[in-house]
């Protein structure tokens, strides 16, 4: 079965309540719907019965399948029990569609889960969002103007890092609290980004829903003055998709992947840090930095790609860059996403571009920001790029149950139908494990490693040895949590930006309910770094905690007004005292 681990994130990068992935937008009249008006809708609203029947197939996957159950209970007080209740008594109050997509939303997002989702179906309501043409990045707790998706909102005055005061009168903030109650992404400074929603509205929020076409604005300009704009809503609405699909069937090595998604996916337009996870250049590599650091994009020669076996004329879509600061040189990579069909290409890419250029820099800076995860394999394969000795592995808690037993057990015969080799058996162990927890009523196996074995090998044909610093933040999960995770307990690298976003565990579609046809996604495990002696206290989880940068730096308005200098500047000036310390005094050392 496919597996997924929140960020390829994901996606992420699955974040909860993904609405769905294709979408139509209106022209200048919004499509009318409620207060605006009323669309003309596909199909008749689910009766009480099977919103209720519905709402209760939920609760039986998350009884069955959901990995952190005891986990989510003992770490935030609550009885999942108890939240059954409360949803029960919610959707009686508002029965249909619009009521049960409310009410799953809202029971899905008090498990604090990035991973978890629902995947909207077609429905009585065919408005998926409203859109208001702009986008918002939370910077200092404040929600500033990211992207202007129509360029006629310039004419109206308004500009990249303005700051929105209130929507309709009422502060982001209050706006934000609201949609919160529908969603999550795993930590509170995640969260935060979640304020895209205040103008960008799925239509489950139904507290949120416009009651007029149009919204008021107060923003005020980075230089103190204040101004208003009346902005149109338009309106999201569904295109034929067939959301119905069964889970996935996938190999052995596609299996394992972590991958989130935005709970605004389906809705989202333009470039906002969201709908940007996965982008293949730095958030940071703006004309402003580039200009103050000259940095100069380069790639790999052809002599260096064939030596790796890579095609020069079809080279994937990697970043790299050099530029020099304070008297050294550094290699700038990305490593945007683990969610690829290319993996064994761009594990080649990355040797190729760091061994071309590793005698000629003194350090390298490894970006793997906004980054939403996907294949466990691949982050696996790409950590041993940078261990010069056996380092501990990922591990995982496995929910106990017949899906993960007969899935391990099928992984085993599809690599050898004897179950003779070595590598099949290490499946058919691990189904044994997780049956031996599941025979004894544990909820959840003992850790261990999904995919290779409890500690990865250096790489066979090349490792990077000079000093290196890892660029982490609140919109890397999943994959983007596990790389720095294993970078940072091995001790391989510091870290640097802000903590991850703790989407600990892989994620995958657990069934397509009866009546609404939405799909739901459950996080199906728990996530650690190995330890040799297999004693796991809760803090050595993943989830919900993420993975805390060495050094910290949080954005500031200036900063992101600026274009990030001042960003690159201090993790360079952190890498530049990390290769003085180390001895590596100039790149021919």
């Amino acid at each position: 079965m496919l597996r997924s681990f929140g960020v390829g994130f994901a996606s992420v990068l699955a974040l909860v309540a993904s609405v769905g992935a294709s979408v139509g937008c209106s022209g200048s009249a919004p499509v009318e719907d409620e207060g605006i008006g009323t669309a003309a809708a596909p199909l008749r609203d689910m009766t009480s019965e099977e919103a209720e029947e519905d709402l209760e197939q939920i609760f039986t996957y998350v009884r069955t399948l959901y990995g952190p159950y005891e986990f989510k209970e003992a770490r935030y007080g609550y009885s999942i029990a108890d939240l059954e209740d409360e949803a029960r008594a919610q959707l009686a109050d508002a029965p249909g569609d619009s009521g049960f997509y409310e009410t799953a939303h809202r029971f899905l997002a008090k498990l604090d889960d990035g991973h978890v989702s629902l995947r909207t179906a077609r429905n009585g309501n065919p408005v998926l969002g409203y859109l208001s043409g702009l986008t918002l990045q939370p910077v200092e707790g404040r929600a500033l103007v990211a992207e202007l998706n129509d360029p006629a909102l310039a004419d109206l005055g308004i500009s990249f890092g303005d700051e929105v005061l209130a929507i309709d009168g009422v502060s982001p903030d209050e706006l934000l609290a609201q949609f919160r109650e529908l969603a999550s992404m795993g930590n509170e400074v995640s969260n935060q980004h979640l304020v895209d929603a205040v103008l960008n509205r799925p239509s489950y929020a139904t507290r949120l829903r416009p009651t007029s076409p149009t919204v008021h604005i107060d923003f005020r300009r980075a230089d103190g003055s204040d101004y208003s704009a009346d902005l149109v809503w338009r309106v999201v609405e569904e295109v034929p998709t067939d959301f119905a699909s069964t889970p996935e069937q996938g190999s052995v090595l596609s299996r394992g992947s972590f991958t989130a998604t935005s709970p605004l996916d389906g809705i989202a337009s333009g470039s906002t840090p969201l709908t940007e996870l996965g982008e293949t250049a730095p958030f940071f590599v703006t004309p402003p930095a580039e200009a103050a650091f000259d940095i100069q994009r380069v790639q790999p020669s052809e002599e260096m790609s064939a030596a790796y076996g890579l095609d020069p004329a079809a080279l994937p879509d990697i970043y790299a860059a050099l530029f020099s600061y304070s008297g050294k040189t550094f290699l700038l990579l990305r490593q945007s996403t683990y969610s690829v069909d290319d993996t064994q290409a761009r594990l080649a890419y990355f040797r190729a571009v760091m061994d071309q250029y590793d005698g000629f820099v003194d350090g390298l800076l490894l970006d793997q920001t906004h980054n939403p995860g996907g294949s466990i394999y691949y982050a696996e394969q790409f950590v041993r790029l940078f261990a010069t000795q056996p380092v501990h592995n990922f591990v995982e808690a496995i929910n106990t149950d017949r899906s993960w037993i007969n899935s391990f057990r099928d992984d085993a015969r599809a690599i050898d139908p004897t179950v003779q080799s070595d590598e099949s058996r290490s499946y058919e162990l691990r189904a044994a494990q997780v049956e031996a927890a599941y025979d004894a009523g544990e909820s959840l196996s003992e850790p261990f490693a999904l995919m290779l074995d409890d500690f990865l090998q250096p790489d066979d044909y090349y490792v990077w040895t000079k000093p290196m610093l890892v660029l982490i933040d609140e919109l890397a999960g999943s994959c983007g949590d596990l790389v720095p995770a294993l970078l940072k307990e091995n001790g391989i690298a510091p870290l640097f930006g802000q903590r991850t976003m703790g989407l600990g565990g892989n994620v995958e579609p657990v069934g397509v309910l009866t009546h609404s046809q939405a799909e739901l996604r459950l996080t199906r495990a728990l996530g650690a770094v190995h330890r040799d002696d297999g004693d796991y206290a809760t803090e050595d989880f993943i989830e919900n905690r993420g993975v805390t940068p060495d050094v910290e730096h949080p954005i500031d308005v200036d900063d992101y007004r600026s274009g990030f200098v001042g960003y690159l500047a201090h993790a360079s000036d952190v890498l530049a005292a990390q290769i003085h310390s180390s001895g590596h005094g100039d790149a021919t050392d």
